[in-house]
């Protein structure tokens, strides 16, 4: 299951850095249309686009001032215009690398696993313009792992339940005619 477990993971991250990447892309082309006035509003409705993906918890774009200029929750609009004060959003901004980890979350209804996912926005001629900040919700792969795992114990339970049973009647089949020998042999040592 180590195996299983990585490769689900890994695809699960595949696809988070996928949609971040398309986000980048976007909002590249957002900057480069020299509209920035505009451009906030276009980053918002972009945001609000993968707003409805179910293992995404949040999408933010964050400029290059550590400035919150969209996310995708409606519950944390208020912090639109506000500085985020995240260790790895400065980390992507001042090396303008992707970064990542997992973070213990409580969104109302219990602590949630989230991988944490910086994918800096880098313009051909203004170099580091902001971060795609994405928090994906990655239980559901432990979830599925789980279940797969309960669906592996309940499969090889139910195939030693059937060993046991198959070794009994062939068992059964094999000292039956040795038994019927062996009273046969009995009977005739008694002179029958």
């Amino acid at each position: 299951t180590n195996s299983l477990e990585k490769e689900l993971t890994q695809t699960f991250k595949n696809n988070i850095s996928q949609y971040a990447k398309q986000i980048e892309i976007n909002i590249e082309k957002v900057y480069d249309e020299d509209n920035a006035i505009n451009a906030q509003k276009e980053v918002q409705n972009l945001l609000n686009e993968y707003a409805n993906r179910q293992e995404i918890e949040e999408i933010r774009f964050i400029d290059k001032d550590q400035i919150i200029m969209a996310t995708s929750k409606q519950s944390t609009r208020s912090l639109i215009n506000q500085k985020a004060n995240d260790n790895s959003i400065q980390k992507a901004l001042s090396l303008g690398e992707i970064n990542s980890h997992t973070v213990l979350k409580d969104y109302g209804n219990g602590k949630q696993r989230v991988w944490v996912y910086n994918l800096p926005v880098k313009t051909s001629n203004d170099g580091t313009i902001g971060d795609v900040y994405i928090e994906a919700d990655i239980n559901d792969v432990y979830n599925q792992l789980s279940n797969i795992n309960q669906i592996f114990i309940v499969g090889t339970g139910i195939s030693l339940l059937i060993t046991v049973i198959l070794g009994f009647f062939i068992a059964r089949t094999i000292t039956k005619p040795i038994t019927d020998m062996r009273n046969q042999t009995v009977e005739m040592s008694k002179g029958n």
